[in-house]
């Protein structure tokens, strides 16, 4: 076989490819048109159901509160908490905390009576002299105290749940059942509590459960929505 021949059969052996990829391509282009319909169809869809449903709209992501301080967090669970907040559920949600904490804590004190006979006060970022406590919970007809420290971004401070506990000791008198506890995104143990006796709590854990548990007795629509989007957002802390 000369030179010539050579040549020549590359040539149709290319040619032969040529044609062969041209094919492949309209094959794919008709396949292609083919499934468009079908594709656009499920993105009208998609965007439809977006409209109505809003799914991936979350305030909290929006505004980065998910990242933002304690403070933030402290204040949003101490309105929830407080029986005369805005929510309107009187004492939904500090029942259904006490409960999460009584579950998962066998020697957590409970309430002698039900909650709801009594007047409860809810004071974030109590100032007490020694320092600030994110969260204190009271009952003066019940002699019912709770502290909660959180700590969801920043660190632990020094003897901090020591000078807590001094705090509620010295307030002994006046509150015969006292719980001291330390909230993390899962439960840590605290590294500056000894000699302070507390209750590990978690946003995965009891803030967690306490607003699932509560969600089949909020009708309000608002509530629901602002609800189910601070699950999702605790859910990536």
């Amino acid at each position: 076989m000369n030179v010539e021949s050579v040549s020549r059969f590359l040539q149709r052996y290319q040619n032969l490819k040529d044609a062969q990829a041209w094919r492949n391509v309209e094959n794919f282009k008709q396949a292609f048109s083919s499934l468009r319909p079908v594709m656009q169809g499920m993105l009208n869809n998609a965007d439809e159901q977006n409209r109505q449903q809003a799914a991936s709209f979350n305030l909290f992501r929006i505004l980065h509160l998910e990242a933002k301080t304690d403070e933030v967090h402290t204040a949003f669970i101490a309105e929830l908490l407080n029986p005369r907040g805005t929510h309107g559920q009187k004492h939904l949600f500090l029942r259904s905390f006490i409960d999460a904490m009584l579950n998962s804590h066998s020697n957590f004190p409970p309430p002698e009576e039900s909650i709801e006979r009594h007047t409860w006060f809810i004071e974030p970022h109590k100032y007490i002299g020694e320092g600030t406590l994110d969260i204190v919970i009271s009952c003066p007809a019940l002699s019912y105290l709770i502290a909660v420290s959180n700590r969801l971004f920043e660190s632990e401070q020094g003897d901090q749940l020591d000078r807590y506990a001094r705090w509620m000791h010295n307030n002994r008198e006046r509150y015969t059942w006292q719980a001291l506890i330390y909230l993390t995104p899962t439960g840590e143990v605290s590294e500056t509590a000894d000699p302070a006796t507390y209750y590990t709590a978690s946003y995965h854990g009891q803030v967690a459960g306490m607003l699932k548990t509560v969600l089949p007795e909020i009708s309000a629509p608002h509530l629901r929505g602002t609800i189910l989007q601070y699950l999702e957002t605790i859910q990536n802390i």
